[in-house]
């Protein structure tokens, strides 16, 4: 039995095993909406961002990948991610100049990635870098951790997941702002997603083909970009920013805001009002219903359609001030087909920054000198009195320091880093290292690098 096989019907085991049960939604306020709910002015964008071709186990060459995708399948945007492993330096760079080649602004996006693939932690595509991460070489996942670590910007997503993967979803803090997407090729891998944010990533849904054969971009299965415009650095600030879906029929629309926020953001709690809009433009494709979930795979309500394939709903709970959670859409179409949205973050009202703050941004407002040896001085900013905890952690998520730990009060604050000497057992070697912030219930994470 081959090992795709074996993740595959242990995920169909987990999905029988996850129970969906029904909040009655009189709990909640709640209403149909008779028109679209816009979050915002962006424009959607159909991608698929992880293909193959002949460079590695697919068929073809990169330039006929490209143009099939811009000129026959007509998306907006195609990813080429052949194996690392199995690329000459030739074939990766001539991946990269036929991207460019087949990109026309405005109309198509090619970009060049690669795929890391082992076959124990698992795969993942990775974006916007110059070099590549081999198996070979970067064989556990710390090791891969600390090679995305050493790109200016890369992009990366959890591939086609079973829930044993990745260390079963360990929760890196160093990682959390590389790993934007979780890609759903069945109803088996859109049941991680929870598995993912119960862990503590913050991701966004992603759907693709992982084609390879000659049909890039002809499947259903694809990602919605919500997105300023088509080009690269717009695309890839969207995949950041996670205003994304993922959805197994093609020409689906999916919006999904709470407190006028855009899924991707980090809001404030208290009350929270949710708005979707979910449509299809084919007149058969009638959606079945609409799930809100939160932690742990809970919906937090439902609604029946069965007779529609264009729906506006509105929303809205309550999230207790000591309370950290996370809320995505679940859309099925009568015909089986999922859409996914990418989640909300809801941080408790009494100790959160404010609506649409960005969680790994919040709070540490400079680090000076980075890089640095001897010291460096850390500053913050707590908008409130609240208890703070401020840790250290290595490339292994290993705390090294706790720096601070209680309750401070409102303002600026600073603290020196010290590097340490031998002799106080506390010296940090060369290297790469996380400071972790959190303030109540909200967290943000910065990078450290020491000479």
């Amino acid at each position: 039995m081959t090992l795709r096989v074996r993740e595959a019907r242990r995920g169909k085991r987990f999905l029988r095993s996850l129970a969906f049960p029904a909040i009655p939604a009189r709990l909640l306020r709640s209403c149909v909406l008779c028109v679209p709910a816009v979050c915002g002015a962006y424009s959607l964008y159909r991608a698929n961002l992880h293909s193959h071709t002949g460079y590695s186990d697919g068929m073809s060459v990169p330039s006929h990948a490209f143009v099939y995708a811009r000129d026959t399948a007509r998306i907006d945007i195609l990813g080429v991610t052949d194996h690392a492993e199995l690329l000459t330096e030739e074939e990766w760079t001539d991946i990269k100049v036929q991207a460019d080649s087949a990109t026309r602004p405005g109309r198509f996006l090619g970009l060049r990635g690669f795929e890391w693939t082992n076959y124990y932690f698992g795969h993942v595509c990775v974006w916007n870098t110059s070099g590549r991460a081999c198996c070979t070489s970067q064989v556990t996942m710390p090791q891969f951790y600390a090679w995305l670590d050493s790109q200016p910007e890369p992009l990366a997503q959890f591939n086609h997941p079973a829930p044993v993967h990745y260390d079963s979803f360990a929760y890196c803090p160093g990682a959390d702002s590389t790993f934007v997407l979780l890609e759903m090729l069945d109803t088996n891998n859109a049941a991680c997603y929870p598995v993912a944010l119960d862990s503590g990533w913050h991701v966004a849904m992603a759907a693709s083909q992982d084609n390879h054969e000659m049909d890039w971009g002809r499947g259903n299965r694809l990602t919605g970009i919500w997105a300023d415009s088509l080009n690269a650095g717009s695309i890839f600030d969207a995949l950041r920013r996670m205003r994304t879906f993922g959805t197994q029929d093609r020409n689906f629309v999916l919006q999904f805001c709470a407190n006028d926020s855009w899924m991707g953001s980090t809001i404030t709690g208290g009350r929270v009002c949710f708005q979707v809009l979910a449509s299809d433009p084919d007149s058969a494709d009638n959606i079945r219903r609409i799930d809100i979930i939160t932690n742990h795979r809970v919906p937090v309500c439902s609604l029946i359609v069965g007779d529609r394939n264009s729906v506006g709903w509105q929303e809205s709970t309550y999230v207790e001030s000591d309370s950290e959670r996370y809320f995505f859409v679940r859309v099925i179409e009568n015909d089986g087909d999922y859409v996914i949205s990418s989640a909300v973050w809801v941080q408790g009202h009494a100790s959160a920054a404010g609506e649409g703050s960005d969680l790994r941004a919040f709070g540490l407002d400079a680090i000076e000198p980075n890089p640095f040896s001897g010291h460096t001085v850390i500053r913050y900013l707590l908008p409130a009195a609240s208890p703070v905890s401020l840790r250290l952690f290595d490339l292994t998520g290993r705390q090294t320091r706790l720096l601070a730990n209680g309750e401070q009060s409102a303002g600026q604050h600073s603290l020196r880093l010290e590097t340490g000497g031998p002799e106080s057992g506390l010296r940090m070697s060369r290297g790469v290292y996380f400071l972790v912030l959190r303030v109540g219930d909200q967290q943000a994470t910065k990078k450290l690098i020491v000479r």
